[in-house]
């Protein structure tokens, strides 16, 4: 008998531990353990009708403990309480009632879990499931559920605090985002970057490779500056042709564009190989062919002609070269990318996008002027053209927004989730995925904006003559 009440009693720990309240605790462990305790001697002394109800009520402590142990069983494997059924919590000491549907809103997280119905639950001494944490910012954690946001003040303790307890929940927090009021000039880089017995080189394109900024002058070389604006590398003059771009094959390999070459250096800015890209003359003109436009596209170099209407396709070592008379009406200025696919633009506001196959997927219009920039933004699609106007394709390509700027778009990039357009003045724009204009920064004394490159968390914006960082801090919104 006694082996069958430890036996028990130990079941009733494993299923259900810690919350064996002091009555039951009395009844069903205290007792039967102490009437199974006594000394042989002691049980020797007593009569037979003593022992007999002794053995009785052992038999029924067994049939107790029996019973408790089928209860506490049915209790770990019954099926989940309906969505609607109103659960009674003890967090940290403060109690709270909640529906299980709003406990259970997001099924991956901890509370997803524990009130699933498939786990047993630490509880109170009146059987109320226990959590230990903060039971006053568990409020919060509940208007979140309830509602869908986290409808705090903005004070930084206790965002700190609740973003803990949303870490520990499993909820999802809020990532910071630009505070589009904040943003400033930190730093300004002037052209030129080094003494040269020349006149002064202006800035044909700017873009980031491994965290520095890579600028291509029309001087024929180009520079790297660090992130205060200092010289890490100034190249000597490639050949005799202005450096019209630069791009990126990895982070093994900048690919620096001429007029009608591409020069291949490595990490440690060697150069690797040149290889003339262009024909040097095109049929009918006494003038040079010209690198307008390049992306690399996947590892295939893609670049457009000056005179042509030509699309050159590079393999990734330059030996192979794939030509493409194209896909438009007017003449190919701009190229892109946008989900794996090639974009070019033309000066009739044509858009082509491009299967791998060099194929075209499908045209798209974007008005009837000069296509400036094309861009990916979230997975749509951003065109912008000389009408002071950025169309937004969404990712099937089948509903399209429309942003009017007050000045030609030149350029645009991505920073924080935030499209940024600027051109033919000195403001950069800021626009929120719904189209709205959320800010407008003013840059003194960069203008036309030409370039901007998302640089180490900063925007760079450059003219043909300088380049500005802007800077702003970053906050969770509310």
């Amino acid at each position: 008998i006694k082996s069958n009440l430890i036996e028990l009693i130990g079941s009733i720990q494993i299923l259900n531990p810690g919350v064996v309240a002091p009555a039951f605790h009395r009844l069903h462990v205290i007792e039967p353990l102490r009437l199974v305790s006594e000394s042989p001697s002691k049980r020797a002394l007593m009569s037979a009708s003593a022992l007999e109800a002794r053995t009785r009520r052992l038999e029924e402590a067994v049939a107790r403990l029996e019973s408790a142990v089928s209860d506490l069983v049915r209790q770990v494997a019954r099926p989940p309480a309906p969505d609607g059924a109103v659960v009674k919590l003890n967090v940290g000491g403060v109690k709270h009632t909640v529906a299980r549907s709003t406990l259970t809103k997001y099924a991956d997280s901890m509370l997803g879990a524990m009130f699933s119905g498939k786990f047993a639950l630490t509880t109170d001494h009146k059987g109320r499931p226990f959590i230990d944490r903060d039971g006053e910012l568990f409020e919060h954690v509940l208007s979140f559920l309830r509602c869908g946001q986290w409808l705090v003040r903005p004070e930084p303790v206790l965002l700190n605090r609740l973003r803990l307890e949303a870490e520990f929940f499993g909820l999802p927090w809020p990532e910071p985002t630009l505070a589009v009021q904040s943003v400033r000039s930190v730093l300004q880089i002037d052209f030129p970057l080094a003494d040269i017995e020349q006149d002064e080189p202006e800035a044909q394109h700017i873009l980031v490779w491994n965290d520095n900024l890579v600028v291509a002058l029309n001087d024929g070389t180009f520079a790297v500056l660090r992130e205060d604006g200092s010289i890490f590398h100034r190249s000597d003059n490639l050949i005799d042709q202005p450096v019209v771009g630069a791009v990126i094959a990895g982070s093994d390999r900048l690919m620096v564009l001429a007029e009608t070459f591409v020069f291949v250096y490595n990490d440690r800015l060697e150069q690797l190989q040149s290889v003339r890209t262009l024909a040097d003359e095109p049929e009918g003109s006494e003038d040079l062919e010209t690198i307008t436009a390049a992306v690399m596209w996947g590892d295939r170099l893609c670049l457009l002609s000056q005179y042509t209407i030509t699309l050159y396709v590079w393999s990734a070592d330059l030996s192979e070269c794939c030509l493409h008379s194209g896909h438009h009406v007017g003449k190919p200025l701009t190229l892109g990318t946008w989900n794996n696919f090639l974009v070019s633009g033309d000066d009739e506001g044509g858009v082509c996008v491009w299967n791998s196959d060099l194929s075209c997927r499908t045209m798209l219009h974007a008005g009837s002027t000069d296509v400036k920039s094309i861009c990916e933004w979230d997975g749509r699609l951003c065109v912008a053209c000389d009408d002071r106007t950025v169309r937004v394709w969404d990712a099937e390509l089948d509903g399209v927004m429309l942003l009017r700027s007050n000045e030609e778009v030149y350029c645009m990039t991505v920073w924080h989730d935030l499209l940024m357009t600027a051109g033919d003045g000195t403001q950069v724009r800021f626009w929120s995925a719904s189209g709205e204009l959320k800010h407008v920064a003013t840059v003194d004394d960069v203008s036309p904006i030409y370039f901007m490159e998302v640089w180490n968390d900063r925007l760079a914006v450059a003219s043909e003559t300088k380049v500005q960082l802007l800077q702003g801090s970053k906050q969770v919104q509310f």
